[in-house]
């Protein structure tokens, strides 16, 4: 318990100081329900970008000449609740309350990790002063939460590193896109070999173009996204390459009896401008390779972000969340009817380079089996001195964040807590237009004391040591 010497910051509330409600409440549909086949509905009249209220008349009017007038307003935590079920099905997750000696808590556990309130420890370091929140989760692949922290994880551990490497002298961030033409993404889709084939081909002439050797270990990062934001039943499988211009060799005449000696030399792999010819030649060469046939492949997109400014360190940390996504926010937010058997979903395509918005109906399996589909198949692969990472930290050369970092033996209260995850739009000024904002606040019914994430607490990355199960009262 948290005794009176304890002196805290932050105000404690008798109940978050929520602008709008949680939408936990379940909706409620007509029995009678005309759409049976909401896989196949799909409003094809595209409406520019910049003429929203016609998007909206449009898109009711196409739904009513279909014969379709039950589409309601999505409630979200329904319309996860629904997708989840699917989910739960199609992964086989089964639950096992009897068994005495090992109960098994799999579906339920899922069912209720990402939900409006979960089950949490809320852990009290009284030598800083801060708070920290671990939350019991599902760790099943398929969980919106679950995949969605690990990415984080991931993301907030790749911007340490960047941020370390600017440190040492690194003063860009390079990032390249390379897309498989659509009319050959069948090969590629669902065949792993295919999809590691092209991984290494573009590791390789992304060196060349660096001027770095094949056995050098420069950093590299590729992200493999099966599908793009834009229209998330279609497939776009497309390679994110971040490259961090640095790497590392060993000194083969090291004497560690030579106090001058350096058992490591550290290298920065200086580059103004890539060679964008180089880039495209080899892309289409590796193309070939694959399929097997001549064709003109799309060119290659290149960037980089200067890393000793301000703006650079904000513009990394978007760029990499944004290419270490999970794509959960995309499922979630791209849903914009539903019914009692799907949803409609707001798609964009280019036509002359101009964005157009369409939509098409989902059933909530089909919508299910496209998300484990995603799942499955985007990935993240390291290169070089990242795919050994530990063996540097223990040389001296890094340090690592998050989970080697946080210790529960160093957080001297722990105490129960209940996790409400709170959705609502709101007007951004800065973007000028309206936006989904999610917080997530921690209660201790113990102490009466509500904790905002990000805020008045952070998450807790370490280990606990035990488990629990996420109860929905």
């Amino acid at each position: 318990m948290l005794s009176a010497e304890f002196s805290l910051n932050n105000e404690t509330h008798a109940r978050p100081p929520f602008s709008r409600g949680g939408e936990s409440e379940a909706q409620t549909f007509s029995e009678a329900n005309p759409v049976s086949r909401i896989s196949t509905f799909y409003a094809e009249n595209f409406v520019p970008d910049d003429t929203k209220d016609k998007q909206r008349n449009l898109l009711n009017s196409e739904l009513r000449q279909a014969g379709i007038e039950d589409f309601k307003p999505v409630k979200f935590w329904d319309f996860i609740s629904k997708v989840q079920d699917h989910i739960a099905e199609l992964a086989g997750l089964e639950n096992d309350f009897d068994d005495p000696e090992r109960p098994r808590f799999d579906k339920h556990n899922f069912l209720h990790c990402y939900s409006p309130k979960q089950s949490g420890l809320a852990l009290y370091n009284s030598e800083n002063e801060t708070w920290k929140v671990k939350k019991f989760s599902c760790c099943c692949k398929y969980c919106f939460w679950c995949k969605t922290r690990a990415r984080a994880r991931l993301s907030a551990s790749r911007v340490d590193f960047v941020e370390q490497l600017a440190a040492k002298g690194v003063d860009k961030l390079w990032r390249l896109q390379f897309t498989i033409p659509k009319s050959k993404a069948d090969i590629i889709i669902n065949n792993k070999d295919k999809e590691k084939y092209i991984r290494k081909k573009i590791v390789k002439f992304v060196r060349k173009a660096f001027g770095v050797k094949t056995e050098d270990n420069m950093a590299i990062d590729v992200i493999y996204h099966p599908v793009g934001s834009n229209n998330l039943m279609e497939d776009h499988p497309h390679f994110h390459i971040i490259v961090y211009p640095y790497y590392v060799r060993k000194n083969k005449k090291y004497n560690e009896n030579d106090k001058n000696s350096k058992k490591f030399f550290e290298y920065i792999a200086k580059c103004d401008k890539l060679d964008l010819e180089f880039l495209k030649n080899q892309w289409n060469e590796a193309l070939k390779e694959v399929y097997e046939t001549d064709f003109e492949a799309n060119q290659p997109q290149v960037s980089y972000i200067p890393l000793q400014s301000k703006k650079g360190k904000r513009k990394t940390r978007h760029a990499i969340k944004y290419d270490f996504r999970a794509f959960n926010k995309d499922f979630e937010e791209k849903a914009v009817k539903q019914t009692q058997e799907g949803v409609v979903i707001k798609c964009k395509k280019y036509v002359d380079f101009e964005p157009l918005d369409f939509w098409r109906g989902v059933s909530y399996r089909d919508y299910a089996e496209r998300w484990m589909y995603v799942v499955d198949n985007m990935s993240i692969t390291p290169y070089g001195l990242l795919h050994c990472f530990s063996s540097w930290v223990d040389n001296g050369i890094f340090t690592k964040i998050g989970k080697d970092v946080d210790k529960i033996e160093d957080y001297d209260v722990r105490e129960m807590c209940d996790i409400h995850i709170i959705r609502g739009k709101e007007y951004c000024k800065q973007k000028q237009k309206i936006i989904w904002k999610r917080e997530e606040w921690a209660y201790i019914s113990s102490l009466d004391k509500w904790l905002k994430i990000d805020r008045d607490a952070s998450w807790f990355y370490g280990d606990l040591g035990f488990g629990g199960v996420n109860v929905i009262q």
